[in-house]
């Protein structure tokens, strides 16, 4: 090989040398819809002057991160309520004398009970009940109970009672109770009973409204028996 081609040679080597060096060292093009290239700092801090494009980024970032958090006082999806207004409890005959718009009070002097038949899914879950109504009386109260009777009728349990109680005389009432009990429909039956005192006509005592919440089962636990049945 002549000195002349090497010369050449050598020349077009250092000419493609020369171009990759340039092509290192030049900042990337940006496009219309591209954030400029950021250089930092020796300390590796971003300029003064990237500030709030970072700012921008940081805060979508904690907004993201809080976009899935459910606030506290949420239901929750599977959760569920039954209501149970006064006016749909069976009397017995007894005459009872409306109190506001759908509250109930007893019209006699003894002591009587309306009921009020509960059918929730088998296998629910009940966590809290709710017991309203009116109460000016200093010394008499109503009482709530949820009981559950085994299907043969020869025996009760009470789950649980609530009363209005004395604090709550000239006025309204408002009692919750949590209890943890899974329906059992199979052997039992449920029942809400309100317990009313005797009629006195300057100290109302009224029964408006009882809650349920309750969790139901899955569908496919209630299935379960079905499938074992056919298979």
């Amino acid at each position: 090989m002549t000195n002349k081609n090497k010369t050449i040679i050598v020349t077009i080597l250092l000419f493609v040398f020369m171009l990759g060096a340039l092509s290192i060292s030049e900042p990337m093009p940006v496009t219309g819809g591209e954030e400029p290239p950021t250089t930092y700092c020796p300390n590796g801090e971003v300029p003064v002057e990237y500030g709030p494009q970072f700012e921008e980024i940081i805060l979508d970032l904690e907004e993201d991160l809080t976009a899935n958090k459910t606030p506290d006082n949420q239901i929750m999806a599977n959760d569920q309520i039954a209501s149970y207004a006064a006016l749909g409890f069976s009397t017995h005959n007894t005459v009872y004398y409306g109190e506001g718009d759908g509250c109930i009070e007893n019209s006699e002097n003894g002591v009587r009970i309306a009921f009020m038949n509960v059918v929730l899914p088998h296998g629910s879950r009940i966590h809290k009940i709710e017991f309203n109504g009116i109460d000016r009386n200093d010394t008499a109260s109503m009482k709530l109970e949820f009981r559950r009777y085994y299907f043969k009728g020869n025996t009760s349990e009470t789950l649980a009672t609530l009363t209005s109680g004395d604090a709550f005389k000239d006025g309204y009432f408002y009692e919750t109770k949590t209890i943890d009990h899974k329906v059992d429909n199979y052997w039992y039956n449920y029942l809400i009973g309100a317990r009313f005192p005797e009629y006195n006509s300057l100290k109302a005592v009224a029964f408006c409204n009882a809650v349920i919440y309750y969790t139901p089962p899955s569908p496919f636990v209630n299935a379960l028996p079905m499938i074992s049945t056919n298979n």
